[in-house]
């Protein structure tokens, strides 16, 4: 039978090491259990993973609004200099469905 202990959520983005226990109730001592690698059960991430963590982390950090860029458009509506290129709205709206179809 296994024990399963702490059973609380578990962050996938950080480096985890599990531990086996010494003893457990109703095992049988395998050849293995005399030697210290069969002591402790480890997880290792890649650095890929380690990558991607960072990443997201620091994207979920990132405002959402970049207030410079705002500051400046609204400046140029107020004084009536915003311009709009239709062209190239288009030609972008168009590029996304084309990534989204294929």
């Amino acid at each position: 039978m296994m024990d399963i202990r702490n059973t609380g959520q578990v962050d996938m983005y950080t480096r985890v090491r599990l531990e086996r226990p010494e003893t457990r109730v109703g095992s049988h001592p395998s050849p293995a259990h005399g030697t210290a690698a069969a002591k402790a059960d480890t997880v290792s991430v890649s650095d890929e993973a380690i990558l991607r963590t960072e990443a997201y982390r620091t994207a979920m950090n990132t405002q959402d609004i970049r207030e410079d860029k705002v500051s400046a458009i609204r400046d140029q509506i107020a004084t009536g200099t915003y311009s709009i290129n239709p062209h190239r709205i288009a030609a972008t709206m168009l590029g996304e469905e084309l990534l989204l179809s294929s």
